[in-house]
């Protein structure tokens, strides 16, 4: 029997036998997708409202998985770089909060999508994939075994947050070389889609803000 990483029962009944059958079948764990020290929150700091042109886009865990995320300005904290901005092909995990129905925690985002031009908060845990596995990483982990595994590494009472040491153990699905390319095909369509929605929204506002408006006013 291997050792237990952790002794609370949820984390070894939540999804019944699933987990341990999962890692029979699969070869691959989720620490070998992931680049070095790529599983991360970031630390607690200040954050001080300011205005453009000054300080950063900062982004809560509400505005990570908003359809049209509306953030913070505020002065850049005087932090490690790599713990308030990610790379485009990370991974951004809701894994601080509640464990209810509805709730966010397990859901997972891409940055490809402009969040790494923003400052994000310490309750998103980081998952650094290697590049090539962002695409495979992304879809599984949306699916809903990849979501209920996720939830399953949830630890504390009140405020639950994520194990790392259990999320880095998950297993991962051994994928033929057909299937890489489709989900790869399918997750670059959708992020384009979504760039290209995001884009055009932001023209309308802008036509508004600061052509309709301003007549208007004047």
């Amino acid at each position: 029997m291997k050792p237990f990483t952790t002794i609370a029962a949820r984390n070894h009944a939540l999804l019944g036998t699933a987990r341990e059958v999962l890692s029979r079948h699969w070869k691959s764990k989720l620490s070998d997708l992931i680049e070095s020290n790529g599983i991360y929150n970031g630390p607690r700091f200040a954050r001080t409202s300011c205005q453009k042109p000054f300080g950063i886009d900062f982004l809560d865990q509400r505005d990570i998985f908003a359809i049209r995320p509306v953030g913070r300005r505020i002065v850049e904290p005087r932090i490690n770089k790599r713990l308030l901005y990610v790379p485009s092909h990370a991974l951004l995990v809701a894994s601080n909060g509640q464990l209810s129905e509805g709730t966010l925690f397990g859901h997972v985002e891409t940055a490809a999508f402009g969040l790494h031009h923003c400052g994000i908060t310490q309750h998103i845990l980081r998952l650094i994939p290697k590049p090539q596995h962002h695409d495979l990483l992304l879809a599984y982990l949306s699916s809903q075994i990849g979501f209920h595994l996720l939830k399953s590494t949830a630890v504390g009472s009140s405020i639950p947050m994520m194990h790392l040491g259990l999320l880095a153990d998950l297993p991962y699905p051994d994928l033929t070389d057909s299937d890489r390319a489709e989900i790869s095909t399918h997750v670059q369509a959708a992020i384009k889609a979504r760039m290209d929605s995001e884009a055009a929204e932001n023209e309308a506002v802008r036509i508004i803000e600061q052509e309709v408006l301003p007549s208007w006013l004047a």
